[in-house]
């Protein structure tokens, strides 16, 4: 059974790690001569932008006393498969900033580069994009239909 705090558990756990991958995102392409891919850039947007959406969610939880039936059962099940998904979405990014930060850090920027876009090519990161787009828009999508 879909509880409101397994909801919101899952939502806290999701808005730490996003909030935790665009911090080393922002490092990462705020460096001096960076000649980052722009999708990298857009994924930042998108995680950025996803962090905003799972704080309201998160505030909309908070602020309301509401229970498990203050929204219709189907709802809820969306809005944690939504969650799960969007979890392993960012799983996926986090493995791969990881990898990239290693390398970054022991001073191989450019060399870097060539391994990260034959290892995660620029379509790795696309389709990370558009998962993060879908995601964004579906959690949206639950608010409008909670804030009902």
């Amino acid at each position: 059974m879909v509880t409101e705090q397994s909801i919101g558990e899952n939502v806290a756990a999701l808005l730490r790690s996003d909030d935790d991958i665009a911090a080393q995102l922002s490092r990462l392409l705020s460096k001096p001569n960076n000649d980052a891919p722009v999708v990298l850039h857009l994924v930042f947007d998108q995680v950025t932008s996803l962090s905003s959406v799972l704080g309201r969610i998160q505030t909309g939880f908070g602020n309301k006393s509401t229970t498990s039936a203050s929204f219709p059962a189907e709802v809820a099940v969306y809005l944690q498969n939504v969650l799960r998904h969007c979890q392993t979405t960012l799983a996926h990014l986090q493995t791969a900033v990881r990898r990239f930060t290693a390398y970054e850090e022991g001073g191989l920027f450019a060399r870097m580069w060539k391994v990260w876009r034959s290892s995660f090519a620029e379509r790795g990161l696309e389709k990370i994009l558009r998962s993060l787009e879908a995601h964004r828009a579906a959690l949206n999508f639950t608010l409008l239909l909670i804030d009902r």
